[in-house]
């Protein structure tokens, strides 16, 4: 088993004020208990990628909001500086944009990091699929010809074999996850669960009382508009829409917020209403991918009821709480008996992150 493992974030700041990170370019709901959960298991994580002054604060003082950080005061922060941990985790970053910090890219901390190391890395990918892992293992010689800041120059020989990656990944089609990117074609693929952490989402009751009946929390893309408007526009249902891209107002019976900023309080947000509905974009659903949506408006309170076209999504919210059309979903809202119990059957189907971890770990010390 590894005793020190290397958390890096792929092309943005790694963030670990789980309340105020930023929920556009995602991860803080996961890579916070995560790492929290870590420590708690008696690992040692250092951080080898850049970090926001806001969250280099919180690791020296152990102190930020919504819960307690003392732990975090363990936490190493060597940026750029080479990896000698027994593994690495990169978490991928969603969406792919060469971002900077004081005109260094992220993505140069990174890569000065990794080269030359000889340990298991694995690629943590929980988002889209737009992350361009590959220049690990195929960089190059330097080029004089690209700009300094070119991504195929910060990873020029990295030394990084592609038979020391792992994929780690929260897919339920391993088969479809591969066909929609064939660059993993032939790697080692651990496809886990999405965790949760008690420490930062406890399990609350049923929100009898809520100010919505219905939340969905996702960004505006792909064809998840008609797919929400589909399933519940024009109920007799109170319904919150919180997202980037959605434009703000009240459209029937569905109030549009927009997005809002810190994953902790999109998290709070969930409490506001009694029910929650899963969907995703095609990509998604064909896969099976699962995103902290799935854990946290369970965790919050709220009876989930999942797209019965997302693969997978039964293991989460049961197989009774699938639904196909918006009159399916009328129907068995109108029918629910005993909705607590309803609620703590769907709590029991979420495993921990140490529970996650400990499964994970030890397989990923066999493929080394």
């Amino acid at each position: 088993m590894p005793k020190s493992i290397a958390y890096i974030r792929w092309n943005y700041p790694t963030e670990l004020d789980y309340y105020n990170s930023s929920s556009n370019t995602l991860g803080a709901d996961l890579r916070v208990p995560i790492i929290n959960t870590l420590l708690r298991m008696g690992y040692g994580v250092n951080i080898h990628s850049k970090m926001t002054p806001r969250d280099e604060t919180l690791i020296q003082t152990g102190i930020g909001e919504g819960f307690d950080y003392s732990r975090f005061k363990a936490v190493g922060y060597h940026p750029g500086e080479p990896v000698t941990d027994d593994m690495v985790i990169v978490e991928a970053a969603a969406p792919f944009t060469p971002a900077s910090i004081k005109g260094v890219p992220y993505m140069k901390y990174v890569a000065d990091a990794l080269r030359g190391y000889r340990g298991t890395v694995i690629w943590y990918q929980h988002g889209g699929f737009d992350g361009r892992p590959s220049v690990m293992w195929e960089s190059g010689a330097y080029n004089p010809n690209l700009s300094p800041s070119n991504i195929k120059n910060l990873f020029h020989d990295m030394g990084i074999r592609k038979e020391q990656v792992v994929i780690w990944t929260h897919v339920t089609d391993r088969r479809t996850f591969v066909q929609k990117w064939p660059i993993f074609k032939g790697m080692v693929i651990m496809a886990t669960p999405i965790g949760f952490d008690p420490e930062i989402e406890p399990q609350m009751p049923y929100n009898a009382s809520a100010k919505y009946d219905f939340i969905y929390i996702g960004v505006n893309k792909g064809n998840r508009q008609r797919k929400l408007m589909d399933f519940l526009y024009g109920l007799p249902f109170s319904v919150l829409v919180v997202g980037n891209k959605w434009t703000p107002g009240t459209v029937d019976n569905i109030t549009f917020v927009g997005g809002v900023k810190g994953h902790g309080k999109i998290y709070d947000l969930y409490k506001q209403a009694r029910f929650a509905l899963i969907i995703g974009d095609d990509q998604f659903e064909e896969t099976g991918n699962q995103t902290t949506r799935f854990t946290q408006s369970i965790n919050a309170g709220c009876i989930t009821f999942g797209d019965a076209r997302f693969k997978g999504v039964e293991r989460v919210v049961g197989r009774d709480m699938l639904v196909s059309s918006r009159m399916e979903l009328l129907n068995k809202v109108a029918n629910l008996r005993n909705p607590e119990v309803v609620l703590r059957a769907q709590q029991r189907n979420l495993p921990t992150w140490e529970t996650v971890l400990a499964r994970l770990l030890p397989e990923l010390e066999r493929v080394k």
